[in-house]
């Protein structure tokens, strides 16, 4: 997998930004925003290591998780080209705080 890890301050506020290259799927870790290319098909929120994430897509992803539901309801998200979506993880659930072209299945 390449990965290019960018510390990035947007205000006050400083991001840990990973670029995904190539890999199909991909599972979080500890970033915050993270830059989905058109090579990605999924990402996974890792329960364990991601508290709260904003997904840019540039291309259409399916976004999932270790554990649980999203919004209590959905096993997945599909973003699809050109979305964002922001996720924080409360109680070990992920609820959906933003979004822009979020599509639901």
């Amino acid at each position: 997998m390449e990965t290019k890890l960018i510390k990035k301050q947007i205000g006050q506020k400083n991001y840990n930004v990973k670029k995904i290259i190539t890999d199909p799927e991909y599972l979080t870790s500890d970033e915050e925003f993270l830059l989905v290319q058109n090579t990605v098909k999924k990402v996974i929120l890792n329960n364990s290591l991601t508290n709260h994430i904003t997904i840019k897509s540039l291309s259409k992803i399916t976004v999932t998780c270790t554990e649980n539901k999203i919004d209590e309801e959905y096993d997945e998200v599909v973003l699809y080209k050109g979305s964002c979506i922001q996720l924080v993880k409360v109680n070990n659930i992920w609820y959906i705080i933003g979004s822009d072209g979020l599509k639901l299945n």
